[in-house]
């Protein structure tokens, strides 16, 4: 509760203060604006996952198949302790 009361208090004393102006020089007024690439030519049109042949969904599939693997060892009935060491024995393969 503490930090939001301090929080709250720093925001209303940032809030009332004056920004000074931001002009800058004269030369750097009269500067044209920069001109704008796009990300293409930065970084070139051939790079990307999808044109590597990287597939990164198969990483995830494989996770989630391994995901469903051990919930399926996790759903079995345990009656006793040496059922309950079969299931530690099986996830831990």
């Amino acid at each position: 509760m503490r930090s939001l009361a301090l929080t709250t208090l720093c925001l209303l004393f940032a809030a009332c203060t004056q920004l000074p102006e931001f002009r800058g020089s004269a030369e750097a007024q009269r500067a044209p604006f920069p001109t704008l690439l796009p990300l293409n030519a930065f970084f070139g049109a051939e790079t990307g996952p999808a044109r590597d042949g990287f597939d990164p969904m198969a990483g995830v599939e494989a996770r989630a198949a391994r995901l469903r693997a051990r919930a399926a060892i996790l759903r079995a009935p345990v009656a006793s302790p040496d059922d309950l060491d079969a299931i530690r024995a099986r996830l831990a393969r």
